[in-house]
């Protein structure tokens, strides 16, 4: 069932459904898959009196605005870090730098006995094994040793997770390249074959050994990387470290060659899709296994893709200079051996690291919490925040992220051929655009270094401010903008900006979707890092559709309202397109148009469904169906075991505050309260009819 929202407060109801995703993953911890388990049920739609018990009013279920400073989005982010998934028996360690980790082959702390596996590349740690079983065990043993003199910080082994939200697999073409202006970049640069871009993911579809195994796409930019996935349990592919990162876990989708595919597929080939940067070579790094990777892994796999040493790994003779991480997990901190790994790449390398996708303070979810790294949220194809990206004191910058019904499309695995394309969505898919922008600026100016990036950010050379004046707690510093970044960079390598010829006007968002209940929406036209001719004309391209300017100077730029005329339109999508046109060119917005069949007397219109966990009150999960004749199905898949409440309603932006079940909204009864349901491994749970009651 394909999902649509069709009420801007049914987009910010949106964001409940990523939180699915994360508690899935969150306790995927072994081979064979997390135990969940499928809620299913029934809604009928009555009118007020029509069902028994007696109207009951539910709480409207609260959205709350990303606006809070550190303070409050740690203690909103510390419930999500009770059940966080680590490497039995294993502990990080690091010692006073008087100390050296390797002399330490074991260690008795509170009656408990570690043995070393190995030290890490960071210097001055080593991974311990250990007992300790549970995470409660492990945080026991941790915090005794911090409490040593010689300790400078303990903490379990980690897993951490592909930072993505789940693949939509209809098509979608690369309408992100526009909305970071990324066209008018490539007339500054197309990247160059001597930067190095390391990707740290499940590894990428590109076997150094098999030219058949290799995607088209990517074929001439892959360096030898390394597979740095210590534990056979979670590699999947038959060993331990090893020379070959090709990624052979389908249950990973491939999101290490759908990020590299991003950053630089082969572009101008005649091929498939386009990467950000023409030119540059890209380092895959294998991290993610079946059931994610460890801390340890990470780091040192930090440490060996910016040129350092790693124990047991030769030399890499490619260091890059732009490390994407498309990945992660909830955390209170940035975990010590994570911050050291950064703390070295940023010698030398800009770190980009995507925020996490579960609505929530990206400062809960590490590596984003981590100093020094690049912090990045997703937008959607409207341009506003995308409703699963965290946000919160530690976002830097926001890029295309896309969402259920508009991906981000690049390369994707070869199991039907050599290669395959696919749209996915999600904070990951964000990262290796700003990433592969990096790239870009590493060409036209190769000493720039991470605080060179970091500055030019402040300032706002990179961005489009978005959201409110300067840095703010939702968009960060702005969404990327790949014109004015390579401007920047060209500046800082030359002291002048390129003579280029002027650039067509920019349109936000790059797209429209208009849902049936969408009668206007309003676009901003304005100009480029370099001056741009006046606007000649604004027109749209059928005559049920219309735009006219809203709020604009004298040049054209500003704001226009653009509006469908759906009377005589069949029910059906339409597709049409707005034109700017100045002498320097002519840009089309995209405009798609959703006629729905009149509502019958008595329909309680769009219906979002609910799946709240009755421990901590918070909506994991929520669909929206229509209840065709009075009856819709519902159904969650992958549900953690747990109790959880149900309810459904309507929200008929009458308030618009982006709740269902206020004055005159259809709300959900089963009797006297909202349903409960208990989940156990691999269950089936079917749900008794759910009555959504409303005044007709």
């Amino acid at each position: 069932m394909t999902i649509r929202f069709s009420s801007s407060a049914g987009r910010r109801l949106r964001a409940l459904a990523a939180l699915a995703l994360v508690l899935a993953l969150v306790a995927a911890c072994g081979g064979g898959g997390p135990p969940t388990g499928v809620v299913s049920g029934q809604l009928r739609v009555g009118a007020s009196g029509a069902s028994a018990g007696g109207a009951t009013t539910l709480q409207p279920i609260p959205w709350r605005a990303p606006d809070a400073d550190a303070s409050v989005d740690r203690a909103l982010a510390a419930a999500a870090l009770a059940d966080r998934p680590f490497v039995p028996g294993e502990i990080v360690v690091a010692f006073e730098p008087s100390l050296r980790a390797a002399a330490v082959d074991r260690l008795s702390v509170a009656g408990v006995t570690l043995e070393a596996v190995r030290t890490l590349a960071t210097g001055g740690a080593a991974l311990y094994r250990t007992t300790a079983a549970t995470l409660d065990e492990a945080l026991a043993v941790a915090a005794a040793l911090e409490a040593r003199p010689d300790v400078r910080y303990a903490h379990p082994n980690y897993l951490l997770f592909p930072a993505r939200a789940p693949n939509d697999p209809s098509y979608a073409q690369q309408w992100h390249y526009r909305a970071i202006d990324l066209e008018s970049a490539w007339d500054v640069s197309v990247g160059s074959s001597d930067v190095v871009v390391a990707v740290l993911d499940t590894g990428i579809y590109y076997s150094q050994a098999d030219p058949s195994k290799r995607h088209p796409d990517l074929v001439g930019r892959v360096l030898p990387g390394y597979d740095f996935i210590s534990n056979a349990t979670y590699a999947r592919d038959g060993d331990g470290r090893d020379p070959d990162p090709f990624d052979t876990v389908p249950g990973n989708d491939y999101h290490g060659t759908h990020v590299a595919g991003t950053i630089g597929a082969a572009t101008d080939n005649g091929v498939g899709v386009a990467g950000v940067d023409w030119h540059a070579r890209l380092l895959p790094l294998r991290v993610l296994g079946d059931g994610g990777g460890s801390v340890a892994d990470v780091a040192d796999a930090i440490v060996w893709a910016v040129g350092g040493s790693v124990p047991g790994v030769s030399t890499n003779a490619n260091p890059a200079r732009v490390v994407n991480l498309s990945l992660g997990g909830a955390a209170d901190e940035c975990y010590g051996a994570l911050a050291d790994a950064i703390a070295r790449a940023l010698q030398s390398a800009v770190v980009v690291a995507a925020a996490g996708n579960v609505n929530q303070p990206a400062i809960g979810f590490t590596p984003a919490n981590c100093p020094g790294a690049i912090v990045v949220g997703a937008t959607d194809r409207d341009g506003d925040r995308a409703s699963y990206s965290n946000y919160g004191s530690r976002i830097d910058i926001m890029a295309p992220g896309g969402d259920a019904e508009s991906g981000v499309l690049s390369t994707g695995p070869g199991n039907t051929g050599p290669g395959t394309y696919m749209p996915m969505y999600g904070t990951s898919m964000a990262a290796p655009h700003v990433a592969g922008v990096a790239a870009l600026m590493k060409a036209i100016a190769p000493e720039m270094s991470p605080a060179d990036f970091d500055a030019l950010l402040a300032a706002g050379e990179l961005t489009n401010d978005y959201g409110a004046p300067g840095r703010d707690n939702v968009y960060g510093h702005g969404l990327l903008d790949a014109y004015r970044a390579v401007l920047a960079a060209h500046m800082l390598a030359n002291g002048t900006v390129p003579d280029l010829p002027p650039q067509p006007p920019l349109v936000q968002p790059p797209a429209l979707i208009m849902n049936a209940q969408t009668a206007a929406a309003v676009v901003t036209v304005s100009e480029p890092a370099t001056a741009v001719p006046p606007i000649a004309a604004v027109r749209a391209s059928v005559p049920w559709l219309s735009a006219g300017p809203t709020m604009t100077d004298a040049a054209g730029f500003g704001h226009y309202t653009i509006a469908a005329d759906r009377r005589g339109l069949a029910p059906g999508t339409y597709n049409a397109y707005v034109e700017v046109a100045s002498s320097a060119g002519t840009v089309k917005l995209p405009v798609t148009v959703v006629v729905e069949k009149p509502s019958s007397p008595g329909t309680a219109g769009p219906l979002h469904v609910l799946l709240i966990d009755a421990r901590t009150r918070t909506a994991v999960a929520q669909q929206t169906i229509a209840a065709t004749g009075g009856i819709g199905e519902f159904r969650f898949q992958r549900v953690p075991p747990g109790s959880y409440v149900i309810v459904a309603g309507a929200d008929a932006d009458a308030d618009n505050d982006g709740r269902i079940c206020g004055p005159g909204e259809a709300c959900s009864i089963a009797g006297a309260d909202p349903q409960t349901v208990t989940v156990t491994d691999d269950s089936l749970t079917t749900v008794t009819t759910l009555v959504v009651r409303f005044d007709p």
